[in-house]
């Protein structure tokens, strides 16, 4: 009995010594592994796999990118949305009187949307409408009148027959117009005979005033309208000469200079004061109308 308890007891020390020893192995791997790890290995290792992976999945060619078959297959809502968000900002719609009717400087489409689908050019017609009334025997050209500006480049004295042509939805929403005429700052008197009319644009908020004529048909390209009074008069024929040859006609700088009043910016100031006092005089006659903001702005062709 002495010796089984003696055996006994050997075995049990032993096993306590063992599990003991396997315990302080482990425990010491686990202290081991919850070191952190250096970080220089470990952008290392980052590298290496990066220069070792196979980097053939952001290989993407472009004709990849142009077509997504699974378009059609989208819900109609994010359809729409997608094709909303493919329409154009704020334009300038430009159109010109010659000595018929209408010429017109850039693209009737105002989107290619027009023509995608029945589904994308219902959501563009949504936006857009035609300028001009369906009876009209003008060209089709579409406007947003909310968010687009319509540009009448030269003869507004016959603005008002270019208004008599505009669709009614368009009159009455109409909210932005720019007029250019370098008459209504030479004859003071004529801005007071031609901004009646304008009283037909019920939703009318603003009437820019561009300087100076230009001529699409010999210069090209559509208008763009940037910040006049920034660039001091006296520099205009520096400008056209050196910075831009196409920012102020030839025709326009004779006329000023022909005035005398070229290096003196009083003539742009008091012309534009003047126009923007007849506006002001034309609408407060007319109580129910809101005054719209009147700004001036330069011409030039891209």
């Amino acid at each position: 009995m002495t010796e089984s308890n003696s055996r006994a007891s050997a075995f049990d020390d032993g096993s306590c010594g063992s599990d003991s020893s396997e315990t302080s192995e482990t425990s010491s791997q686990a202290s081991e592994q919850s070191e952190p790890p250096n970080l220089e290995d470990v952008n290392s290792t980052l590298r290496n796999c990066a220069l070792e992976g196979d980097l053939s999945l952001l290989e993407v060619e472009k004709s990849h990118l142009s077509s997504f078959h699974l378009f059609p297959t989208l819900p109609l809502e994010l359809r729409t949305k997608i094709w909303q968000s493919s329409l154009p900002t704020s334009r300038l719609v430009e159109i010109r009187y010659l000595n018929m009717p209408c010429h017109f400087p850039m693209p009737r489409l105002p989107t290619a949307l027009l023509h995608v689908s029945q589904e994308a050019r219902e959501v563009a017609l949504k936006r857009y409408r035609p300028l001009y009334r369906m009876s009209s025997p003008l060209p089709l050209i579409y406007i947003d009148p909310n968010i687009d500006m319509l540009f009448v480049n030269e003869h507004i004295q016959r603005l008002d027959e270019v208004l008599s042509e505009l669709d009614d939805e368009v009159l009455r929403s109409l909210r932005e117009i720019a007029l250019e005429s370098m008459m209504m700052f030479v004859f003071p008197n004529i801005a007071g005979k031609i901004f009646p009319c304008l009283l037909r644009l019920k939703g009318l908020e603003r009437i820019t005033i561009t300087l100076p004529p230009t001529e699409p048909d010999q210069e090209g390209g559509y208008a763009l309208l940037f910040e006049l009074l920034k660039i001091p008069i006296a520099e205009w024929p520096e400008t056209v000469e050196r910075r831009d040859e196409r920012l102020f006609t030839r025709r326009a700088l004779d006329h000023c200079r022909d005035k005398g009043t070229l290096d003196d910016p009083r003539w742009l100031r008091t012309g534009f004061n003047n126009i923007k006092q007849a506006v002001e005089e034309r609408f407060r006659a007319n109580p129910d109308r809101k005054l719209p903001q009147v700004d001036l702005r330069g011409v030039r062709r891209r």
